[in-house]
């Protein structure tokens, strides 16, 4: 008897995972993809506004809250600007954003809200914490 596969969560979603930390983004995107996402790793922040401006179809976005150079939080901030800047010129819609950090204090999801994060995950992150949020916010926009 052939056996149905399962749907995977995150089928035909398009995800950018930004995570400074080789290991940690490869373990990123192959949970990501085992669940059907096709990922768009980036190691820095740099790399990540590049890929965010090219217009590359996105669904949703995991960052790093802690990288050299700009934090997670400076990128979403310059994210949000450009993003409201387009937003203004045609009717183009909000990219949701989870912040993936291991300082796991009330200030630090505080902050991490008001610098317009759409959700918050503390390292080490639960597999199925993330993907329920993902799926949950890319449905939402």
């Amino acid at each position: 008897m052939m056996q149905t596969p399962r749907k995977q969560a995150l089928e035909g979603l398009r995800i950018l995972a930004v995570e400074d930390h080789p290991d940690l983004r490869d373990l990123l995107t192959v949970l990501l993809e085992q669940q059907g996402a096709e990922v768009i790793g980036c190691e820095s922040a740099c790399e990540a506004f590049d890929v965010l401006v090219s217009g590359e179809s996105l669904d949703a976005a995991v960052f790093d809250i802690s990288m050299p150079e700009e934090d997670g939080l400076t990128l979403l901030g310059r994210w949000r600007a450009w993003e409201a800047r387009r937003t203004e010129a045609r009717d183009a819609r909000r990219l949701p954003v989870i912040a993936l950090t291991a300082h796991v204090t009330q200030e630090m999801e505080r902050l991490c809200r008001a610098a317009g994060f759409d959700h918050y995950l503390p390292k080490p992150v639960s597999p199925t914490a993330l993907f329920k949020a993902l799926r949950h916010l890319a449905t939402l926009h």
